[in-house]
């Protein structure tokens, strides 16, 4: 390094504050250069209008009603509409029937959905190699733990989709061992991802809540899910509810039963890897099936999920609404994870996480009660989901269903960053308690797109 002399200094210092003429940039010219590649955070966010813009309506393009009358199939554009009527009908004819509608309006449904099935298959047990003794005694142990009926629905699907295969074996056509373990993938094999959020009445322009639920999970790899979108109207008498869900499977990722009580999994998992059993364990999804099936509040199906926590096979949130409350059931599964929890917007949160409103919960794929694991401050893919919920909803907005419906879609799809929405999204729910309307997208042959069309899925 050159070294100067103290008199030097004092003379550089004098020219550059003494009495000289200040140079300016008025004769600086901009040199040319090219368009800049930075892309501003702004650039990232969308203003999508649904003020004024109703739900789209499909119209019916196939329709087939069973000759007994208890299983008939709507064949949207986007989705399947499908009613089952189990009033004074035994569970194995429902299942029966609706397996028998399916091959009517969808006769190609064993090439999608085995595939995805063997997809979900590899996810779990990378290393199978052609072994599926292990899958095996998955199905059965955890089919033998559901009830009678529900037991008797699904052999009544198998017993007409599965007749032509026996066995796990990738031979393009569906057994009644792969309708079973379809029927519990989240608890069989993997979990679900997901977020949600809800608010109240104390924030809305109707007095009245909002919820709404974003459900990802693998497409498969030719994106084959997209083509098998499914409602289905369980009609039931008092037991009668809605499951947005894929056709055929009757488990409960996403649903709501006449009373408006909503409930929605989300995959948690171990933050201390604990290992998978499903010795002693049911399904937890078809807890949220019988939940929605006998419960008429948010708070007792919550209970009833706390309460039996340790009988399921992962750690799971579980979103729960009604008109009045808002729960998250934090489903920890095995001790070292927490303790299981209904957490409301007033518990408190894990250290170094906040939440401006209590007229909002918010769920995504950790928990958040401050005794249970944290899986949110330490990963990137849930901390940045929460905030970007904190940071949209927690305002002082007066929110309408379709001011909702703007900041639930307010961001461009892309993968530079983490969104609410992902490249994965398979179905995005939102409910309005002041008219019942439930309104669905589904991503149809293609990615979630930065302006989706919000499908009228009628009333709970």
């Amino acid at each position: 390094m050159k070294k100067y002399s103290k008199a030097a200094f004092l003379v550089a210092l004098a020219v550059m504050t003494g009495g000289c003429t200040m140079q300016t940039y008025e004769d600086f010219e901009i040199p040319q250069q090219g368009e800049s590649t930075l892309s501003p955070i702004g650039s990232y966010y969308i203003e999508n209008n649904y003020d004024g813009i109703p739900a789209t309506k499909e119209e019916t393009v196939l329709s087939y009603t069973t000759p007994d009358g208890i299983c008939t199939i709507e064949k949207k554009e986007s989705y399947y509409d499908v009613t089952l009527n189990y009033e004074g009908n035994d569970y194995y004819d429902v299942g029966v029937a609706y397996g028998t509608a399916i091959l009517e309006v969808f006769p190609d449904y064993s090439k999608i959905m085995e595939p995805y099935i063997y997809e979900n298959i590899s996810y779990a047990f990378p290393d199978i190699e052609g072994d599926y003794s292990g899958i095996q005694k998955r199905a059965d142990t955890l089919k033998a733990s559901l009830s009678d009926d529900y037991i008797k629905e699904m052999e009544g699907i198998a017993s007409v989709i599965g007749k032509n295969s026996q066995g796990f074996k990738k031979d393009g056509i569906l057994s009644p061992e792969e309708i079973y373990i379809a029927q519990m993938v989240p608890d069989a094999l993997r979990p679900t991802a997901c977020s949600s959020i809800t608010v109240n009445g104390n924030r809305t322009t109707t007095g009245e809540r909002i919820t709404s639920r974003i459900m990802e999970w693998g497409l498969g790899s030719d994106k084959q899910i997209l083509s098998a979108h499914c409602v289905l109207h369980s009609e039931n008498g008092d037991k009668s509810y809605t499951s947005i869900t894929t056709l055929g499977l009757m488990d409960v990722i996403t649903g709501i039963n006449n009373d408006g009580v909503m409930i929605a999994c989300h995959d948690v998992g171990s933050a201390h890897n604990v290992p998978y059993t499903c010795e002693n364990k049911t399904p937890q999804s078809y807890a949220a099936r019988y939940c929605l099936e006998n419960y008429s509040s948010a708070k007792d199906a919550g209970n009833y999920l706390v309460e039996n926590a340790l009988n399921y096979t992962f750690s799971t949130n579980f979103l729960l609404t009604d008109k009045n409350d808002a729960f998250c059931a934090e489903i920890a599964v095995d001790p070292l994870d927490g303790t299981p929890i209904l957490r409301d917007s007033s518990t408190e949160l894990h250290s170094g996480l906040s939440w401006d409103d209590e007229n909002l919960l918010c769920i995504v794929n950790s928990f958040a009660a401050k005794e249970n694991s944290d899986l949110i401050t330490s990963n990137s893919g849930n901390l940045v989901r929460w905030e970007k919920y904190r940071r949209i909803f927690c305002t002082d907005e007066l929110l309408s269903f379709s001011r909702f419906k703007e900041l639930i879609t307010c961001e461009k799809m892309t993968d530079m960053v983490i969104n609410f929405r992902s490249s994965e999204v398979v179905h995005l729910v939102v409910v309005d308690y002041s008219t019942g309307n439930i309104e669905i997208i589904f991503p149809h042959d293609e990615d979630m797109v930065d302006t989706p069309e919000f499908l009228d899925a009628g009333k709970y």
